[in-house]
């Protein structure tokens, strides 16, 4: 998405809007709609950027040791009070970006949050009805929608609930990791969906001794076993939920992670940042 839009920002002369978007109706942007209102990007060779804000988009800078993208639960440290961020209760919010702003004395009076990812870099700004994030509260649960609300109903309201748990924070400030169950859920000869596992993909069980063509009593069965049944969807989610599993996926999703990373590992702090979610 960001490589489209630079091209297209390439292509064609962005202009700030008449009247800027401070005067007229809000203005919320996520990830590269944050990156956007700065003067430019050095994306893609360098693309121009709407020039509400101050400064240039850079790559993180890899030389530092750290993986780029940043990908995963990050803080977010608010530098003043906004509506936007006055529900979030010290909760962690997901990133997933190679570039970044970076906060100085220019472009001060628009940040409102910084996050660090080996240097402390611009994860929410706003100024007038004009606000973005660098984070993705679309893709943070229950602690990016009451980002969302407050964007759109402002701070909460006395004996208003916190969305979602209440989860204490847990491990370090910075970024997180996550535990992310993943069940390889397929449908058994019977038609039953069932949680299996098998070597290189073999998700049967052996054949018993003397089964398939030629076996005990002529059967003309497949040598095959049946399909490997470690126990039923619904009911393992619900198990690794309650073991503090952050997220739970399953079907080919997990599959096809599997064979792309075979030996990878998720980890995560004692406790998580937001409730669990499900995706079957």
């Amino acid at each position: 998405m960001r490589a489209r839009a630079a091209r297209r920002a390439r292509s064609f002369s962005l202009r700030p809007p008449s009247p800027p978007p401070q005067a007229g109706r809000p203005f919320l942007g996520i990830c590269l709609g944050l990156q956007l209102l700065f003067d430019g990007s050095d994306e893609n060779g360098g693309v121009p950027g709407l020039g509400f804000i101050p400064g240039r988009v850079a790559r993180f800078d890899a030389r530092a040791g750290l993986p780029v993208p940043h990908i995963g639960w990050n803080d977010v440290s608010p530098v003043r009070e906004s509506a936007l961020l006055s529900r979030l209760d010290g909760r962690r919010l997901y990133y997933v970006h190679s570039f970044r702003a970076v906060p100085d004395d220019a472009n001060g009076e628009w940040v409102l949050a910084t996050s660090t990812y080996g240097a402390p870099f611009v994860a929410a700004v706003g100024k007038g009805g004009v606000v973005a994030t660098q984070f993705h509260p679309e893709k943070s649960g229950d602690a990016g929608l009451d980002v969302l609300r407050g964007f759109l109903e402002g701070p909460r309201t006395a004996g208003e609930k916190r969305g979602g748990d209440a989860l204490p924070r847990a491990g370090p400030p910075g970024l997180a990791r996550r535990v992310i169950a993943c069940l390889d859920v397929r449908a058994n000869d019977a038609g039953d969906l069932v949680v299996t596992k098998g070597d290189q993909y073999d998700v049967r069980e052996a054949a018993p001794p003397g089964a398939g063509a030629g076996g005990a009593g002529g059967s003309s069965a497949s040598p095959r076993g049946d399909v490997r049944n470690l126990g039923k969807p619904v009911e393992l989610a619900t198990a690794y939920a309650r073991a503090g599993a952050d997220e739970v996926r399953g079907g080919g999703e997990c599959r096809a992670a599997r064979r792309a990373s075979p030996h990878a590992r998720l980890t995560t702090p004692p406790t998580h940042p937001t409730t669990p979610r499900s995706h079957f």
